[in-house]
């Protein structure tokens, strides 16, 4: 798969939607050559070369590709294709200081079919528990309506602080077992004989019994971790916010 997908990607007779999905879905193999697509990155496509810089920045945070990092810094690069790669390169990346500024710069603008491809990374890890159409996980609500019941406002509040406001049937719960250990997932049941189905965070799903329970509680927090809007950049924030707040209109 991996090497039809390069060929895809550095085919420039094939459209650049092709090649930016190629490109994307290279970023969960490892590259055999990732030198072939450092031009991408100056790609007269803006959306070729936004995506080329989303996989090397996936390449980059496993130490693969490392031998390019001096090249890519000395690139003649626009402005969004730095901006992607800027924590990769370890360069410094401005970040809102609060939820006003937040909206201010989340509150408009952005590109779906990019958000879209945030949504699907595993460095946000969205589609783990979220599903949109037929894609994605189930422990977290499905977000192919969101857009009906939540306001743009509200999705980019549900990010910053996903604990404040959440569905009670997404009401993690807690396991202390007796050996100490912390188990956080959602109640499936709570069966005869005190035993408890929990799906874990990870997405298994596990049978505790009763003489291995030592406590049994609500947890206060959402199983939607804080801080995903650290894993993205403030254009891939954005983008991500209007795949969401489109996703069905």
């Amino acid at each position: 798969m991996r090497e039809p997908l390069s060929q895809l990607a550095l085919d420039d007779s094939r459209s650049a939607i092709a090649r930016s999905e190629a490109v994307f879905a290279l970023c969960n193999f490892r590259p055999a050559d990732p030198w072939r697509f450092v031009p991408l990155l100056t790609n007269d496509d803006q959306d070729l070369a936004i995506e080329t810089s989303r996989t090397f920045r996936a390449w980059l945070d496993v130490g693969v590709a490392r031998d390019c990092v001096e090249t890519i810094k000395n690139l003649d690069l626009t402005d969004a294709v730095s901006d992607r790669l800027a924590p990769a390169l370890n360069r410094g990346v401005s970040r809102p200081a609060n939820r006003e500024e937040s909206l201010a710069v989340l509150s408009d603008g952005g590109d779906a079919q990019r958000g879209r491809r945030v949504f699907d990374t595993n460095r946000v890890g969205c589609k783990k528990c979220h599903t949109v159409g037929s894609r994605g996980g189930t422990l977290g609500p499905d977000l192919g309506q969101i857009s009906k019941s939540k306001s743009r406002e509200q999705i980019i509040d549900a990010i910053l602080n996903p604990s404040a406001d959440f569905a009670p049937q997404y009401q993690a719960w807690m396991v202390v077992t007796v050996d100490g250990k912390v188990h956080r997932g959602l109640q499936l049941d709570h069966k005869s004989g005190g035993k408890i189905n929990l799906t874990l965070e990870t997405g298994e799903t596990r049978t505790f019994a009763a003489d291995e329970i030592e406590d049994y509680v609500a947890s206060p927090n959402s199983l939607m971790p804080n801080g995903l809007a650290d894993t993205m950049t403030v254009a891939e924030f954005r983008d991500l916010i209007m795949y969401l707040a489109s996703v069905d209109r």
